[in-house]
């Protein structure tokens, strides 16, 4: 939570500078965090783990047992963990215990994630999320501003589009930049 507030940055990481491996006939790569004993050079704020796995039938592990949440997404195909079956679409979600047991019963890929448990539940609105409610109004205050000023900018250039002003066009463009720019501080 501390970290909550922190700047946003990117860091880019080739997929051959992240742990790939085969396990229980899957093949894993860590995209972040630490799982199974391996690290992702991707820095991470939190103890938490993603994991993509691609398996063919009959392929069978376990979840990893370092975090006590631990989560099963299926993109594709079909899996059994332990007695829940869980198709593509769906999520599986176990929180501490004993890590379950993943058996592929088709050509799978998945999502393997989770970590540590969050504490105090996070206040959510659409793709926000915060430790305190406050914030969250005040982001979904400033999306507010921000989307009325873009979707009056859209509608006047959507308008000078069919007259083909390019200096009107450049002058909107100009606007909708300021816009952004004041609703990103």
């Amino acid at each position: 939570v501390d970290q909550a507030e922190c700047v946003p940055t990117f860091v880019h990481h080739a997929a051959r500078d992240l742990p790939a491996w085969t396990e229980g006939g899957a093949r894993l790569r860590l995209i972040a965090g630490n799982a199974y004993g391996r690290r992702a050079p991707v820095q991470v704020l939190s103890p938490l783990f993603d994991v993509t796995c691609v398996a063919g039938p009959g392929a069978v592990f376990d979840l990893p047992a370092e975090h006590a949440e631990r989560a099963l997404y299926v993109l594709e195909g079909e899996v059994e963990l332990d007695d829940r079956t869980v198709r593509a679409g769906e999520l599986a979600i176990e929180l501490g215990g004993t890590p379950g047991r993943l058996c592929a019963r088709t050509t799978v890929t998945a999502l393997l994630f989770g970590g540590a448990p969050y504490g105090t539940p996070p206040h959510l609105w659409w793709n926000f999320v915060a430790a305190e409610r406050a914030r969250i109004e005040q982001l979904e205050n400033q999306l507010r501003r921000f989307t009325g000023q873009s979707e009056r900018l859209a509608l006047e250039r959507e308008a000078l589009g069919a007259q083909d002003s390019s200096e009107e066009l450049a002058r909107l463009d100009e606007q909708e930049g300021a816009a952004r720019a004041a609703n990103q501080t």
